[in-house]
């Protein structure tokens, strides 16, 4: 048998799911790992978790946003954790973000453990641009299990993209979300 090893993405992705695991989310949990691109060194991680002092999901045995139904990828500043992203990037500090690599993977707690799409959501999107990271890396949603995590379901996003989709659509995030709780029956006065 030949044994190979991982690629720098594998093995970085694969970190962070490590990561991941300590989140204090009862749904989803994310890790976050800041990378130097060129040295391979990591400068910092962060997983999802309520600020250092406060009770968090796990210690309350409940989660405010199950508590009010609250639909997946919307109303997240009802939740109290902080998020992966924004924890690395407040460990590491914006001088080491410069330039470097951010790489998120993701956990669904409700369903064995399995990864979860690890894009980062809008807001942490904007932490990582304001940040000066240069490149997010997660893994596509065909990813559903840690030995699925390899190059070809590896997705690579530049900051740079995001401000232009951001610039050429700024209220595509609120579209969504408004989407989302109309579907539910969530009523909203009509823009003029």
């Amino acid at each position: 048998m030949v044994r190979t090893r991982p690629t720098w993405n594998e093995q970085f992705l694969e970190i962070a799911y490590v990561v991941a695991k300590r989140a204090t989310c009862l749904r989803r949990g994310f890790g976050a790992v800041i990378v130097n691109p060129k040295t391979h060194q990591i400068i910092s991680t962060g997983y999802c978790g309520n600020a250092s002092g406060i009770k968090d999901c796990i210690d309350l045995g409940k989660c405010y946003r199950d508590m009010i139904g609250a639909p997946s990828g919307v109303l997240y500043d009802l939740c109290n954790s902080i998020h992966a992203e924004e924890n690395a990037i407040m460990q590491a500090g914006k001088e080491r973000c410069l330039g470097n690599v951010i790489y998120v993977t993701g956990i669904d707690f409700t369903e064995e453990n399995n990864l979860f799409y690890g894009k980062p959501c809008y807001k942490c999107e904007s932490k990582i641009i304001t940040a000066g990271l240069e490149e997010i890396i997660f893994f596509n949603k065909n990813c559903k299990k840690i030995k699925d995590i390899k190059e070809e379901n590896i997705m690579k996003l530049k900051v740079a993209d995001v401000i232009i989709g951001r610039k050429n659509n700024p209220f595509e995030n609120q579209e969504k979300q408004v989407t989302i709780l109309k579907e539910k029956g969530l009523q909203f006065k009509e823009s003029q």
